[in-house]
């Protein structure tokens, strides 16, 4: 079933106010806007959401983990992330020494009130086996935010790694969400998607929590590190617009809320539109060890 995006003909109202004010045709923005409206199935919205994050945070997380990760051996890496396709196992091609094996959990744990940690542990066990297979190094890839008692999960993974092993967590950092000019409805999307998780069990500071408490769930955090994502050319620009209202789409059509997706584009479009327009999202990294 595709959307309804009779709203977004040319010659809708919004279409030739946004015209008017960026002075470029309508069939440039119709293209970026129909792709996002276009997008039937919550795989294919989040599939694209994450594909976009990945492209463009890929460096800072290379850079974290070429710090501190020794990859350039041969290692046993578990990836662990939601229904990421080649996002998960994204960073093989920089690692070849590493030996990789994806974990890639249903899009059902995610909006169908399945967050509970057993069923993403019992998910894990379903396709990995017994913990008699022990890794090197776990990676959660923007898991931990979205799990009901995300800090036993930590906990239960722990029985895949090995004695000297660490879990690496990457996670959304909303503190460093900035955009000029101002962007209101961004503001207001990102609180309501802050609440929306809460009410689920979920937390979008679970990595902070999760570096905080460490010792509770058996480890020692070894580091923690927040890094800005900021767009520099017109092509980041582009994708920050993308994305944002690929999370719009998948909070107004997943998790239940309503936000005004018309007044968010024709903001988002003016900020396009101005030469001075910046943006910029954060991720933090969080590597723990088990505790001796």
């Amino acid at each position: 079933m595709e959307a309804d995006i009779s709203l977004f003909s040319e010659n809708s109202p919004l279409i030739n106010e946004v015209q008017k004010i960026l002075s470029i045709s309508p069939g440039m923005i119709l293209k970026d806007i129909l792709l996002v409206l276009k997008l039937a199935t919550p795989e294919a919205l989040w599939k694209a959401l994450l594909d976009l994050q990945f492209d463009m945070a890929r460096l800072k997380e290379m850079s974290f983990l070429n710090r501190y990760c020794d990859y350039n051996k041969k290692i046993q890496v578990l990836e662990i992330g939601f229904g990421i396709d080649h996002v998960i196992g994204g960073i093989r091609p920089y690692f070849p020494q590493a030996e990789i094996k994806e974990v890639v959990l249903n899009f059902s744990y995610l909006f169908a009130g399945k967050n509970n940690y057993k069923n993403v542990t019992a998910e894990i066990e379903k396709q990995i086996g017994s913990c008699s297979q022990q890794y090197d190094n776990i990676h959660l890839r923007l898991v931990a935010q979205h799990v009901n008692q995300f800090g036993a999960m930590i906990k239960s993974i722990g029985n895949y790694l090995k004695d000297d092993g660490n879990i690496v967590i990457m996670e959304a950092y909303d503190s460093y969400l900035k955009w000029s000019p101002n962007i209101p409805s961004l503001t207001e999307m990102f609180a309501v998607l802050g609440q929306l998780q809460k009410a689920k069990g979920g937390l979008r500071t679970s990595a902070e929590k999760i570096h905080r408490k460490a010792s509770i769930y058996g480890f020692t955090p070894l580091c923690s590190e927040k890094m800005e994502v900021a767009s520099q050319t017109q092509t980041d620009l582009r994708n920050y617009y993308q994305f944002f209202l690929l999370v719009s789409e998948i909070i107004n059509r997943m998790i239940g809320s309503k936000i005004n997706q018309l007044k968010l584009i024709k903001e988002m479009l003016e900020w396009l539109g101005d030469p001075t327009a910046f943006g910029q999202f954060g991720l933090q990294f969080v590597k723990l060890k088990k505790c001796d």
